[in-house]
């Protein structure tokens, strides 16, 4: 089911675009390096708990 209030910006757009999932390691990167950001140099996650 579309909602009503897209259908006008989904009318104007010329192109779409899904990007891939991460890899593993692109995950555990992308979680460090906002982790990092945020002020959080340690690692928050346990191996097992990150994919």
């Amino acid at each position: 089911m579309k909602l009503a209030i897209l259908a006008a910006p989904e009318e104007r757009t010329a192109l779409s675009y899904t990007m891939p999932g991460m890899t593993s390691k692109e995950t555990t990167c992308y979680e460090a390096h906002h982790l990092k950001i945020a002020g959080r140099p340690d690692q928050l996650l346990t191996e097992t708990a990150s994919p």
